[in-house]
């Protein structure tokens, strides 16, 4: 319950101070006298978005502010948003020109969504437009389940859906994944098959193509090793040891004279050296064949792998072939994903239509109990002959509803099909029906705070007689407000 409302500096108010009653309160006056000002100040402090023109000529700054009654579910609304629990609840708005906009709950700081989810279950503001909304399909299906008593079931099974429907997207995320991987296996795993081919692990190209250009040139080195061991054996070593021999009679003759033996019987091992590796090299090349035609289309292979690839190493080659392993891996692995998401997505499906028929077995049952309702309701509305009914049709496939798809059927006369009531009502009637739905939701859900703005639009006389008297017994129960032009109303208001 609202206890006290401030508003300061707003459009026409300069200071004002409300203290506030319970039961039906009519807010009254001509066109013009402010009565739509009291309307958007309580909009602030239930979180709608500031209009900084509302902003009256005496500062720079407006304010509103509430204190609401505390109650249980407050407190622990409180408690969770880790907000100081007062004896009483104080909201306030402030808004300046230079376009900044706070808002406070018990002198803390908070965010605008914060305040929303808390005001949202202290005070329902209706508006004269809101009675368009009854062909909203969302408005319908709350007032059904709050009517019905399946608010808190369907509320569970709307967060099932929403998650039902994101792990359906993920497995269509994962599945467009996996189809783009599909939609290249096969020249990827050509590729593969193209690499793995070349045993990359185990083959040394490089090694092989060093092989084959010593092949190539095999007759030439043969020929120079040849050279190195007929050097080696010829007579120009045959001379430099004829040399060696007459050096070593006269040696004793001058000291260095040792010095030249000493380069002689050097010169005399290397060319000794020279002749055993070459003769050694010769009997290597002649002795390991290769079969040079099968070497030639490995190194062919590989040079062409080489230029497709763009790449220059051995190496790099490995890495394509790693990537392309990697690819593979990731298919299987999507592969299983997809499975594994597709079972999950069939389980939660099974689960959503048992709570589906569940939830719409509590509906059905309760839609007579509801037609009487509302036949008494609209009977005291002067609407004697109307009836309204909600049509639930059942469906095969899940939605957001509950596998059903919902219409708000209405007939203002006796003999007429009903339709869908914003085909079927004119604003008057549109006015009552709103009315009376907000009346009995009201009751089932136990809401502390209501105010109409103008929800007796298009009606008078005798008809304005009976919504200022419903009017009045719905706040019997709740504090109620009612911005009126009516004087059949605004005369049943307790203040």
């Amino acid at each position: 319950m609202l206890r006290q409302l401030t508003i300061q500096n707003f459009v026409l108010i300069d200071q004002l101070e409300l203290e506030m009653t319970p039961g039906f309160t009519a807010i009254t006056g001509e066109t013009g006298s402010g009565k739509s000002i009291l309307l958007s100040a309580l909009g602030l402090l239930k979180g709608d978005r500031a209009d900084f023109s509302v902003i009256g000529p005496h500062s720079n700054r407006s304010l509103v502010e509430g204190v609401f009654a505390m109650n249980d579910n407050l407190k622990a609304q409180l408690e969770t948003l880790e907000l100081e629990i007062w004896s009483e609840f104080v909201v306030r708005r402030e808004i300046q020109k230079d376009g900044r906009s706070r808002a406070f709950i018990n002198d803390t700081p908070v965010g605008l969504q914060e305040l929303k989810g808390i005001m949202n279950d202290m005070l329902v503001i209706h508006s004269q437009y809101n009675t368009l909304e009854l062909k909203d399909k969302d408005v319908q299906q709350l007032m059904l389940d709050a009517l019905a008593g399946t608010t808190k079931d369907y509320l569970e099974y709307r967060r099932r859906f929403k998650t039902y429907l994101e792990l359906q997207k993920k497995r269509d995320s994962v599945r467009a994944q996996l189809d783009q991987l599909k939609s290249k296996q096969d020249y990827d795993q050509f590729l593969l098959q193209e690499l793995e081919a070349l045993d990359l692990h185990s083959v040394h190209y490089e090694q092989l193509v060093l092989a084959l250009s010593l092949q190539e040139q095999k007759q030439f080195l043969s020929g120079l090793l040849t050279d190195l061991v007929n050097f080696s054996e010829g007579s120009s070593v045959d001379g430099l040891r004829n040399v060696k021999a007459q050096f070593q009679k006269v040696a004793h003759l001058d000291a260095s004279f040792t010095s030249i033996l000493d380069k002689i019987n050097e010169m005399l091992a290397l060319s000794e050296d020279l002749g055993f590796e070459a003769n050694k090299k010769f009997d290597a090349m002649h002795s390991e064949t290769i079969d040079e035609h099968d070497v030639l289309e490995k190194v062919d292979e590989y040079n062409r792998l080489l230029n497709k690839h763009k790449v220059n190493t051995q190496e790099a080659l490995q890495e394509k072939l790693n990537e392309l392993r990697s690819q593979s891996d990731l298919l299987h692995q999507l592969q299983s994903d997809v499975e594994h998401l597709e079972e999950s997505v069939s389980r939660m499906a099974s689960d959503l239509k048992g709570l589906a028929t569940t939830l719409n077995q509590a509906r059905k049952a309760s839609i007579a109990t509801m037609a009487k309702r509302f036949e008494e309701g609209l009977a005291g509305l002067k609407l004697k002959d109307a009836t309204l009914s909600f049509q639930i049709t059942e469906i095969d496939q899940l939605n957001e509803r509950g596998m059903i798809e919902l219409e708000l059927l209405f007939s203002a006369n006796k003999g007429m099909e009903p339709a869908p009531i914003h085909k079927a009502a004119s604003g008057g009637e549109l006015s009552r029906v709103m009315l009376l739905l907000q009346q009995l939701v009201s009751e089932k859900m136990k809401l502390p705070c209501i105010l109409f703005d103008e929800i007796d639009t298009g009606v008078s006389g005798d008809v304005a007689e009976r919504v200022g008297k419903l009017l009045h017994t719905m706040g019997k129960g709740r504090q109620l407000f009612a911005i009126t032009h009516l004087p059949q109303v605004a005369s049943k208001a307790q203040h």
